[in-house]
């Protein structure tokens, strides 16, 4: 890894990372303590990680809105 960031070309490719949804994920993982889900079964687990999605936008959009000042705690 050290290599390909070394190059100006591995930085760039690298940089996209950032961009794509991986911070999502470890968001998810590290900050509201999603370690696996809880239900088996595709349809259970689609809906398990819709639920997960919609908190985490939520708390989005709550905690950007209390930073400008529209909600007040």
């Amino acid at each position: 890894m050290d290599k390909k960031l070394r190059r100006p070309v591995g930085r760039y490719i690298y940089g996209f990372r950032k961009r794509i949804i991986e911070p999502v994920f470890g968001q998810m993982k590290q900050c509201r303590d999603f370690s696996g889900f809880l239900l088996r079964g595709l349809q259970k687990v689609k809906g398990e990680f819709g639920l997960w999605c919609s908190a985490h936008n939520i708390l989005k959009l709550y905690t950007k809105n209390l930073e400008k000042g529209a909600i007040t705690a």
